[in-house]
């Protein structure tokens, strides 16, 4: 499932000239000092880089007072994504006015647009040193620190620009997301509505909000936030593709089909609309239909594992075992990590009658983790009470998956002993109110085996 999450936010104020005196005539005139310094809705990036370079060359300004200049053409340059010529701009501003704390920060956007991290960060760093005030310094090396998943720097330096700007909605955006990446739901929550009581136009941080609404399993609350997305913006595909993953959590697979016609529609090249929609699709065990999105899906994305053991899933319940075969185990090769694809390898191994290769597998993951009671219940060395012991967790909703998938897996367990009411017994405990992607293949198999799911 992929969001739209805005990771930062880059800003730096355009500045003006230290000191203005009357212009000369013919060297620039008051339009082009109104380009680079205060244009006016409808100005186009490359009048407001003319109205600076007249600027520039007009001969007004010269040593540190004319950085100003430099840095705000180097600023068009950067928003027109010309980076080598914003760079050379800030640089020029540096070289004019080495304490100049507003072309630090702008060449820290260069740095982190080329994904030169480090040198980002010690651009902002000077910029703060320079400025203990620069509000934009701070949101941006916290933008930087979120890039490499440092959360509590990057919390700390959101935390320092709000405290400087209490009204700074982009640093309570930006603060959510890291406290969403850190797994603290409801602050980022809290945070994000403070961003949308500050802007409340700002479909980003609606999507957003809506997202964690979702993943803490309140449907409805994060479809509302995805309704007001669309309303305001009818075509960010995004938020059609994340209220699609709502309907479809919600069991209305024709409405999140709805939805991720629409998000294609509006991006053709959206893959994981196309991998969700596949997924809806096999939730109505339309097989051929999900098939042919994860097809696509995969054609967008050929590296994507989840895209082929998706596919393997749709073509297993389709009754291609060896096509099943085929891509859950490239699905394992492209992702060995993943225990659920081993766990899911291990399942069509042995219904193709081949030899179980799990206890291979358990050399790279992760054992101390959930789901690695389950593989050891497959593997011999855990009983099903085990099992639902290190099921518990102090997350309801967690332990509620946890719970829905050890019944799934057992039930796989009881087909391969052709236990069958066994089975069909626990793929319906599975199937139940249950928030799991678990549930949906226990319906599916109960289909499989003609039961009623």
């Amino acid at each position: 499932m992929r969001t739209m999450r805005r990771i930062g936010f880059v800003a730096i104020a355009l500045l003006l000239p230290a000191m203005l005196t009357p212009l000369p005539a013919a060297a620039l005139t008051q339009q082009e000092m109104d380009w680079c310094t205060n244009p006016s809705p409808g100005v186009t990036l490359d009048q407001q880089i003319g109205g600076c370079t007249a600027a520039i060359e007009s001969g007004r300004w010269s040593g540190s007072k004319l950085a100003w200049a430099y840095n705000n053409r180097g600023f068009r340059h950067f928003l027109k994504g010309s980076l080598d010529q914003a760079f050379a701009d800030f640089q020029e501003a540096l070289r004019l006015d080495p304490t100049d704390a507003v072309a630090y920060n702008n060449r820290g956007l260069i740095y982190g647009a080329k994904g030169d991290v480090d040198r980002a960060i010690a651009d902002y760093d000077e910029a703060i040193r320079l400025d203990p005030n620069y509000i934009f310094a701070f949101n941006n090396r916290a933008t930087v620190f979120a890039g490499k998943h440092d959360y509590d720097r990057a919390v700390a330096d959101y935390s320092t620009a709000i405290r400087l700007n209490p009204r700074f909605a982009e640093a309570f955006n930006g603060r959510g997301n890291a406290h969403d990446a850190r797994g603290e739901l409801e602050a980022a929550i809290a945070d994000y509505s403070e961003a949308l009581r500050l802007n409340p136009d700002d479909v980003d941080t609606l999507n957003s909000r809506g997202f964690v609404q979702f993943r803490k399993g309140e449907f409805d609350r994060a479809i509302a936030d995805f309704d007001q997305a669309i309303r305001l913006d009818p075509k960010y595909a995004f938020a059609f593709n994340n209220r699609g993953i709502a309907y479809q959590s919600k069991g209305e697979p024709d409405r999140a089909i709805a939805d991720f016609d629409r998000a294609i529609a509006l991006d053709p090249q959206y893959q994981a609309a196309f991998a969700n929609r596949g997924i809806s699709y096999q939730a109505k065990a339309d097989f051929a239909h999900a098939v042919a999105d994860f097809d696509e899906a995969i054609r967008l994305s050929p590296n994507n594992y989840a895209n082929y053991f998706n596919r393997g899933h749709a073509r297993l319940y389709a009754g291609s075992l060896p096509q099943a075969l085929a891509d859950i185990g490239h699905s394992n090769e492209l992702n060995p990590k993943s225990a659920y694809v081993a766990l899911w390898l291990d399942i069509v191994w042995r219904r193709s009658n081949l030899p179980s290769q799990l206890a291979q597998a358990t050399g790279q993951i992760d054992m101390t983790k959930w789901p690695a009671p389950v593989i050891r219940l497959y593997l011999g060395d855990a009983t099903p009470e085990a099992v639902f012991a290190a099921a518990n967790d102090a997350d309801a909703e967690a332990k509620q998956a946890h719970i829905c998938e050890t019944n799934f897996f057992m039930g796989e367990l009881a087909l391969q002993k052709d236990a069958r009411e066994e089975a069909v017994r626990l793929f319906r405990l599975s199937a139940g109110d249950c928030w799991s992607t678990s549930s949906a293949d226990a319906r599916a198999e109960l289909r499989a085996l003609g039961a009623n799911p």
